[in-house]
């Protein structure tokens, strides 16, 4: 059997002077394909430099995959049996590592300490129009639209008029109101002569009490003839322009942007007639906008109007700030989220409403008795673990986590001040733990 060539095909981590390594091997006949299946195998190798090293290697019985060790010298380090089967005794995972490797490989340690810690909560969100400085223009009266102005997109100024109707309606309300002035200016001159006449005991006290009360109705009659206009849109400059008005302009109402902005909708044509409550124009001021987050109802006793706002993403508007102002108080029955509302500024435009961005909030900072960097954190079977310094090792220890931020976290439970941890690189602890183990916790694996 063994006169024939076979593929060998070793699986093992980086193999550490001094330290017993487990490995797979895998071997196939060239000839056919077929794994080899059965006896025991002995390899011999030529390091690099220093004597021979010889590879052992027991039948696993499992088709082709042979389990075994990596025998550096006459060095007995006990943690495996030569039978391929793991020592249960101290339930411990671990990787073990010289200070030589820890240079190699750039594992970093740090030790944990007490610190300070603002948590930090990433949280979905859409980019809005700012309620506050978005409104629709619309027409106020009947009529038909005789000119448009502006097209969508374009910018405009406060007060400027950006459509004009032709409206009857317009028409009859100015004549009114003028009619009501004349009215009112023949009452006050009636009324002053009869104040004239009844100083001169001329008139009676009938003509003049008829001669006062004919004033107060003409006056009550221009004042809801204007208060008519004003309701129209006309302003108290063009109402006390309108005797000098020409006849040709009284049914031309001039519609007017409410504030400095962008025309974000257009609903009217030219030669349309529009009723009183048509939106003909909707603007909004884009230099700030909205920005709405959807906060799970779990989180909700770590928001407050006031805190910090980071856009994270998309890349563009990576960094761009904001506060808290808004908490709604109710909770979204099919959500369970509550909405937050925070304005941004946006004077260059690249915060558009509709946009989707997910946003960091700084929540309240708390002292914890531990606090080590984010990157020491790793996950074996979805469970946390840190990788604590115990001598030439490194044991992987389950931990509790309280809150954290993009590059702190508060340990709870499982690790205390002053413990050493590897940070920097720890992912590669955690890579030989699995792949010796395939992330069992539980059983002592040395690097």
């Amino acid at each position: 059997m063994w006169d024939e060539r076979f593929e060998v095909f070793a699986e093992h981590p980086p193999i550490v002077a001094g330290t017993p390594t487990e490995f797979v091997v895998h071997l196939t006949r060239l000839a056919d394909g077929a794994p080899r299946t059965g006896g025991p195998l002995t390899f011999r190798c030529e390091p690099e430099h220093g004597a021979a090293e010889i590879l052992r290697a027991i039948d696993s019985g499992d088709g082709g995959h042979q389990h075994g060790e990596h025998d550096h010298g006459d060095h007995d380090h006990g943690e495996h049996d030569h039978n391929g089967d793991h020592d249960h005794g101290d339930h411990e995972t671990y990787v073990a590592m010289n200070e030589a490797n820890l240079d190699r490989y750039g594992i970093e340690l740090v030790s944990a300490a007490p610190g300070h810690v603002r948590s930090e909560i990433e949280l979905p969100g859409e980019i809005a129009l700012n309620g506050h400085r978005t409104a629709q223009i619309v027409a106020r009266i009947p009529g038909m639209v005789g000119e448009l102005n502006v097209a969508l997109g374009d910018e405009v100024r406060a007060g400027q008029v950006v459509a004009v109707l032709i409206s009857r309606e317009l028409a009859d309300a100015k004549a009114d109101y003028l009619a009501a002035m004349q009215r009112e200016e023949l009452a006050a001159a009636g009324f002053a002569r009869e104040e004239r006449l009844r100083a001169d005991r001329i008139t009676s006290e009938r003509e003049f009490i008829e001669a006062r009360h004919g004033y107060s109705e003409a006056r009550i009659l221009t004042c809801s003839a204007e208060q008519k206009l004003v309701a129209m849109g006309i302003s108290e400059e063009q109402i006390r322009g309108l005797p000098e008005e020409p006849n040709r302009l009284l049914t031309h109402f001039e519609i007017r942007a409410p504030f400095a902005g962008s025309i974000i909708e257009r609903n009217a044509q030219r030669g349309e007639m529009v009723a009183e409550d048509t939106a003909i124009f909707k603007v909004a001021d884009l230099r700030t906008v909205w920005l709405d987050l959807h906060v799970p109802d779990r989180e909700l006793q770590s928001i407050c109007t006031g805190q910090s706002v980071t856009l994270l993403e998309p890349t563009e508007l990576r960094g761009l700030r904001g506060n808290v102002e808004y908490v709604h108080p109710i909770v979204d029955g099919r959500s369970r989220t509550v909405l937050v509302r925070v304005t941004l500024s946006n004077p260059e435009g690249l915060l558009r409403p509709g946009q989707f961005v997910t946003a960091r909030v700084a929540a309240q900072e708390v002292t914890a008795p531990v606090v080590i960097p984010r990157e020491a954190i790793q996950y074996l079977n979805d469970v946390p673990v840190v990788f604590v310094r115990d001598g030439c090792k490194f044991v992987a220890r389950e931990v509790a986590l309280g809150g954290s931020t993009s590059n702190r976290v508060a340990v709870t439970s499982g690790l205390s001040p002053g413990e050493q941890v590897a940070a920097g690189n720890s992912f590669l602890l955690k890579s030989e733990v699995e792949k010796r183990s395939a992330g069992d916790i539980g059983h002592g694996h040395p690097h």
